[in-house]
């Protein structure tokens, strides 16, 4: 048989409703490939079915109609395993043989699709350099340290983060650089002066209103006279 040199993955943005996806890697079987919508690994024969079309690839087929932009990603999967059994003075055909290969190139193609997914070193890099990840540590991020010889966990703000943090929250009257001010600062300081013009406009109508009514006495007491 012809081998397939397809990269065993496809990924489609769907149209409203589109339940056809095709796929052009072998597979074997029809639980040699998942199917993810929107990162969510579907169910085969719950959410969608598969057909093989030779050594060609095939198609999977929705149940239920994709969303308008839905992800559909197609992955081969293989189980690691030896398809055949060779016996001493027992049958070698070339088919056989051949069949064995292209499972076993199959399993290589599955693992360089994950790989090239991954984080690694360039391979021009020189000198010794460990790029194992430190245990898992609550509340730490991952960095080089200082020589780049090796990734570790610290636990420290980073200046430029702690920096930012100060010019959206520092308190109100705090300079946070160069005589300047946070973004929350100046946020209270244009709440208070609001407050103030509206508090010196309530003033000046009350007085504007006691003027009117002592205006009005006035004439009423000019009338009297």
């Amino acid at each position: 048989m012809a081998f397939n040199t397809n990269t065993p993955r496809a990924s489609y943005i769907a149209t409203a409703g589109q339940t056809v996806f095709p796929f052009t890697f072998k597979i074997f079987t029809d639980t040699n490939i998942t199917v993810y919508k929107n990162q969510v690994a579907l169910v085969l024969s719950t959410d969608y079915t598969v057909i093989i079309n030779g050594d060609s690839g095939g198609s999977i087929t929705l149940l239920v109609g994709a969303s308008l932009n839905d992800e559909i990603v197609l992955v081969r999967i293989l189980p690691i395993t030896r398809e055949f059994d060779y016996q001493d003075n027992g049958d070698f055909f070339a088919s056989t043989v051949d069949n064995d290969q292209d499972y076993q190139t199959y399993l290589v193609q599955d693992v360089n699709n994950k790989f090239a997914r991954t984080f690694r070193l360039p391979n021009a890099i020189s000198g010794t350099v460990n790029s194992e990840l430190p245990f898992p540590l609550n509340d730490a991020y991952i960095r080089w340290n200082s020589d780049s010889t090796a990734i570790i966990n610290d636990t420290t703000i980073p200046s430029a983060v702690q920096l930012a943090k100060d010019w959206a929250n520092k308190a109100e009257d705090s300079v946070v650089a160069d005589g300047e001010y946070s973004a929350k600062h100046y946020s209270l300081k244009a709440k208070d002066e609001k407050l103030e013009a509206t508090t010196q406009s309530g003033i000046a109508t009350t007085k504007a209103s006691e003027a009117s009514t002592s205006a009005s006495q006035a004439l009423g007491y000019r009338n009297e006279a």
